[in-house]
């Protein structure tokens, strides 16, 4: 809807308004999804922090990019694989190349 507001946020309507925005600030800009937004976006990033989870979902209906397997995007960090209710999961955190 082009006309809603929501007090504190900045509502944009396309990714060139949404980096133009980005670069006016000084500070770390994050992108938190959905998976169109990801989809447009991933490529404006010069960092990804993931959450890995080692476990099968019935029915996913969206999927992040598999960084591993993406030429332009390298693993910087990782944390221990570590257990919460049955699933294994880990952070791990990529650059951009």
């Amino acid at each position: 809807d082009e006309n809603y507001k929501k007090d504190g946020a900045i509502i944009v309507h396309s990714v060139d308004d949404a980096i133009k925005i980005a670069k006016s600030y000084d500070k770390p800009i994050f992108v938190i999804g959905g998976a169109s937004i990801y989809a447009q976006l991933l490529s404006f990033c010069d960092t990804a922090y993931i959450t890995k989870i080692s476990h099968s979902f019935d029915e996913p209906d969206s999927y992040f990019p598999n960084l591993d397997k993406m030429e332009n995007w390298e693993v910087s960090e990782q944390s221990e694989t570590e257990i919460y209710n049955g699933m294994f999961y880990k952070f791990v955190t990529y650059k951009q190349k």
